[in-house]
Formats: C-alpha cells, structure tokens, sequence
C-alpha cells in the first residue's frame, strides 16, 4: 500500500531556511485513509503572494503545534498499520 505524501510552505522564492511549513497531508493510494494537519508558526506576511492567493484560502484549520500534529500522525500511522496488517490477516485466512 502506497501513501502519498503532500505539503505546503510559505513559498519557495525564500531562502531554504526561511521556508515555513504550513501543513502536510498523507492519503493511501486507494483512498482508504487520510490525515491532514495544518501547522502552526507562520503568519501571512510569511507567505509568497501565490500562496496568500491560492493555498491560504484553502486553509481552514485548527492550525496544531508540531508536538500536536506528530502526536496526530503517530495515531493515524497505529490505526493504518493495524488495519492494514488486520486485512492482510484476513486475505491470508487467519482472521476468518
């Protein structure tokens, strides 16, 4: 099972260290799961005018601390890792 993976930053005409994460989102390549944290620590003035005109609107929040958005992830990963090893057990049988 493929995750795939997708962020947004504050603009990529920054300097690398200047760039701010605005969020992350994760989705399984057939749909089944999804997870999706807007981040806290920017402001809009940190954000690339194409940003502050086509992502920020998008953005709906709650914006979560880093430690908030991890301790989202690491639940999202524990229910997809025991789905999925769930449904691996039941396409073998052992589950059934």
């Amino acid at each position: 099972m493929l995750i795939f993976l997708d962020t947004e930053y504050t603009g990529l005409s920054h300097p690398a260290q200047a760039r701010k994460l605005l969020s992350l989102a994760l989705v399984a390549e057939d749909g089944s799961a999804e997870w999706y944290a807007e981040l806290d620590g920017w402001e809009l003035a940190d954000c690339d005018p194409w940003v502050q005109d086509h992502v920020v609107p998008l953005m709906t929040g709650p914006r979560l601390s880093r430690d908030a958005a991890r301790a989202s992830l690491q639940v999202f990963r524990a229910i997809k890792v025991a789905n999925t090893a769930l449904a691996s057990m039941r396409v073998s049988g052992v589950a059934n």
